[in-house]
């Protein structure tokens, strides 16, 4: 990301001293290369630990916000998606608007979740399903462009739904690791 004048280094999975107890090793925290922009604070930011986790978001200042809870392991997940979205887009615009709602969750996730390393673990190993999950649709898409509906074309539209599989039990893991009050189902029909 050198295309930026001005860069602004943010733990991306970011665990507070407060929680010394549980301190990670230096190694295991991610970080990445962000524009500078200001955090937008939350105006009622001294809510209950038992509360689930709020996402706040604002491009603008007039911007609508929303709050929605949501599972710890969908939080998780989106920062995890975020964190692929900075390696593979170089869209200067778009980066500014990744980091911007990768900061706001960030800091919900430092607010209401206690680190752990398996929790570090599982996030790392589903920024891995989702970076997967991300070159398998360029792949598929490639493909469709070129009308390559051929074996290896079924190949990779299949492995979605396989590493989806794989992305929804890393979420269900977290969510049962952080004792999450809102718990994602689904239910798959059975394949080999």
């Amino acid at each position: 990301m050198k295309h930026f004048n001005t860069f602004f280094s943010i733990l991306v999975f970011i665990f507070p001293m407060s929680h010394a107890h549980n301190e990670l090793p230096q190694d295991l925290i991610v970080l990445h290369d962000c524009p500078e922009q200001p955090i937008k604070q939350d105006p009622q930011k001294s809510q209950k630990k038992s509360n689930p986790p709020v996402i706040q978001t604002t491009s603008t200042q007039n911007a609508i916000q929303v709050r929605a809870p949501l599972s710890v392991g969908d939080l998780v997940d989106k920062i995890t998606i975020l964190q692929v979205k900075l390696e593979k887009i170089i869209d200067p615009e778009k980066l500014a608007n990744i980091c911007n709602e990768l900061r706001l969750l960030s800091e919900v996730l430092t607010l209401h979740v206690p680190p752990s390393k398996r929790l570090l673990e599982l996030a790392n190993d589903l920024r891995e399903t989702n970076r997967k999950l991300w070159d398998i649709e360029n792949e598929i898409r490639s493909k469709e462009a070129k009308k390559e509906y051929d074996e290896s074309f079924i190949k990779t539209a299949r492995s979605v739904y396989i590493n989806n599989r794989q992305r929804h039990h890393l979420k269900h893991e977290i969510n049962l690791l952080t004792e999450s009050g809102i718990m994602e189902e689904k239910q798959y029909t059975e394949f080999k």
